[in-house]
């Protein structure tokens, strides 16, 4: 992110100080977009949650989604990942004040009392927003964001796939 970012006051406010990005603007989009495509006949549904956007795809799992994934996923709540009723996927950062390890462990400790199916793959020596930020000329972050890409890919397959 930017030096000067204010990630709060962009939630609390959004970029233009009309448009919050909180959890009662946010749900409803979700909710709708889940039930849009359950509308068009769609019985299987993967929902991918980057950053910000992996609180939003945990907090609505239970309206429709089949499994998830997430990358370097931030400000989820344990008891928000203590409720998935279905697979999750997550590639970490090493590097992450977002999601830490201590964060990280505690999250593998609370999926591992769900009963669900998950994976959680740490990709070292790159930070927060590594799987949409990557230099592409570094290659350390370049492979990591192409893993992180290919986990998604491979993990909605498995889920998702037909067979």
């Amino acid at each position: 992110m930017p030096e000067n970012f204010d990630l709060n006051g962009w939630i609390a406010h959004g970029s233009d100080g009309n448009n919050p990005h909180t959890a009662e603007q946010i749900d409803p989009i979700i909710i709708a977009g889940i039930n849009y495509m359950k509308g068009l006949g769609f019985s299987r549904i993967g929902a991918a949650g980057y950053c910000f956007g992996a609180k939003y795809v945990v907090r609505n799992y239970s309206h429709g989604i089949q499994c998830a994934f997430l990358a370097h996923p931030s400000f989820v709540e344990n008891s928000e990942f203590a409720a998935i009723p279905g697979p999750l996927s997550i590639a970490a950062a090493g590097e992450d004040d977002y999601f830490p390890t201590h964060k990280r462990h505690e999250t593998e400790e609370i999926l591992r009392t769900t009963g669900q199916e998950y994976q959680i793959n740490l990709f070292g020596a790159v930070e927060h927003g590594f799987a949409v930020r990557a230099d592409p000329e570094d290659r350390v972050q370049r492979f990591a964001k192409e893993q992180a890409f290919n986990q998604a890919l491979v993990w909605f397959n498995h889920h998702l796939g037909e067979g």
